[in-house]
């Protein structure tokens, strides 16, 4: 996939063009089958479509031929946070962490996890990691306003996390 691709595949993602996106990513992997991020990023615009079960087979196959596991482990970790796999979700959130504990949407990702699964605690202290990376991180503000005000319950659900950014930044 080259970069100016990877561009135009998540501009039309952040814009919420979830189907153009979809097509043209697919027209890519017919060429690529084994693209790892066309693979990751069509199992996103899978989620958004709707289709989950689909998106997390085509998650867990782009993890499989990624060089670069972040950006996967973070739309598996939606994805299954979505269908109710908290456990799964979480397992695949760390993953992301470990590999790059300074990414701000992993440690907001984790904290929506730990604040479905109960565990106040363990997601307000995610909630402060990422604000501890970056103060002013839209949404980590979002969270960390919603955990301490009567909004908790909107935080829970992943899918209202903004569509993806690129954790690929802090390598290339």
């Amino acid at each position: 996939m080259t970069t100016e691709q990877l561009i135009t595949f998540r501009s039309m993602i952040e814009d919420g063009q979830f189907q153009a996106a979809l097509h043209h990513i697919d027209e890519l992997l017919r060429d690529l089958p084994s693209s790892g991020e066309g693979l990751v990023l069509r199992a996103f615009c899978l989620a958004q479509t709707d289709q989950a079960e689909l998106a997390e087979e085509v998650a867990r196959s782009g993890l499989a031929s990624s060089t670069d596991k972040r950006l996967g482990y973070l739309v598996l970790s939606r994805i299954l946070s979505h269908r109710g796999d908290h456990g799964g979700a979480l397992s695949a959130i760390e993953n992301a962490i470990q590999l790059d504990p300074e990414q701000v949407e992993f440690w907001c990702q984790k904290a929506i996890i730990q604040r479905a699964r109960r565990r106040s605690s363990d997601s307000e202290a995610s909630i402060r990691k990422a604000l501890s990376l970056n103060s002013d991180h839209p949404f980590a503000r979002k969270l960390h306003k919603a955990a301490n005000s009567e909004g908790v319950p909107q935080i829970e659900n992943s899918q209202n996390q903004p569509a993806i950014t690129n954790p690929h930044s802090s390598s290339e």
